[in-house]
């Protein structure tokens, strides 16, 4: 489990049956929807994920995770296939399952940060869930001069989010 989250907020999702822990200073909102003509996704299909912003509004993370059987979508807008190619980071353990980082790169330097696989393809964690994370830098005109790094508090911060994840159903 992770340590140091005494300044973190708990958030239920009582839908899917997990828990997780959030910076304070950060804003949680959970989207949920059907996908339309005008959302970049399977028309028709759910959608499910939590969108994760810190004070300071220049990062996004997104976090979806939902049942494999529930037919909806955890995957967010970005896909990193705007990059120069990819490159693993390190593994971090997720509800008991070992996640890949991976770095998008725009000129050898990290401009995203994908926990499971690059692009939109979940990871399935628990054996039950089916799992979409990435990090972000916004506004995204500027995002070819972003330079992230795995010492950013932000991808520090996003990984004890990701590490907090607890199932209270099975």
């Amino acid at each position: 489990k992770s340590q140091d989250t005494d300044e973190y907020t708990t958030f239920t999702d009582t839908k899917e049956g997990y828990t997780l822990k959030y910076p304070k200073t950060w804003t949680a909102k959970m989207n949920d929807g059907v996908f339309s003509k005008d959302y970049p996704g399977p028309t028709g299909m759910k959608y499910h994920y939590l969108t994760f912003t810190p004070t300071d509004k220049q990062y996004s993370f997104h976090l979806g995770l939902a049942k494999k059987d529930d037919n909806v979508s955890t995957w967010g807008h970005r896909t990193g296939m705007g990059g120069e190619g990819f490159e693993k980071g390190e593994t971090i353990n997720v509800a008991g399952t070992d996640i890949q980082v991976m770095h998008t790169l725009i000129k050898n330097d990290i401009y995203e940060f994908f926990f499971n696989s690059q692009g939109a393809t979940p990871k399935v964690i628990n054996g039950n869930y089916q799992l979409t994370a990435y990090l972000s830098y916004f506004p995204k005109d500027v995002m070819a001069d972003v330079k992230l790094s795995t010492k950013d508090k932000e991808y520090i911060e996003a990984k004890k989010i990701l590490e907090s994840i607890e199932f209270t159903t099975k």
